[in-house]
């Protein structure tokens, strides 16, 4: 007997990035429709050349609400801790009410209400650090943490 399909999807967000950034659209935006655009597959490809250290510089220049943010900035520093914990990702902003907004929202792929059905990690899951979630509270299992840290320039 083969893998079931929920395994099977669980294995292709684990190594499917743009999978997982439409997926971690869904959770935290559940009410706004995902468009999927050639640019958003070459985002993925090009944020995956990035944590492979194939591509060292990145530049985007896509117009606003295009998944910038969210790809860059929410889920693909999720993706790349779930492959690797030990992993030290900064990210900025120009502003820092946008800033706080991806602060909050950048944990919570890897704190999908799922807890069955993690979001990404073929290592162990991600905990927050600073007093919202708890590893000891979260259904989730901890060997890293997140600490998003407000920052624009």
């Amino acid at each position: 007997m083969g893998p079931s399909p929920a395994n099977k999807y669980a294995e292709l967000l684990r190594q499917d990035l743009y999978a997982f950034i439409h997926r971690s659209f869904l959770e935290l935006c559940p009410q706004t429709p995902f468009l999927s655009n050639w640019h958003n597959e070459i985002l993925a490809a090009k944020l995956e050349e990035v944590r492979r250290g194939k591509c060292k510089r990145l530049i985007i220049n896509v117009p606003p609400r295009h998944l910038k943010s969210h790809a860059t900035s929410i889920a693909f520093p999720a993706w790349v801790l779930g492959h690797d914990p030990a992993k030290q990702i900064l990210c900025l902003t120009y502003a820092q009410d946008l800033s706080d907004s991806l602060a909050r929202s950048a944990p919570r792929p890897v704190r999908t209400p799922r807890p069955q059905e993690p979001l990404c990690s073929r290592a162990p899951m991600v905990a927050l650090s600073d007093g919202r979630s708890s590893a000891a509270s979260s259904p989730l299992q901890s060997s890293t943490t997140w600490s998003p840290s407000p920052t624009s320039i």
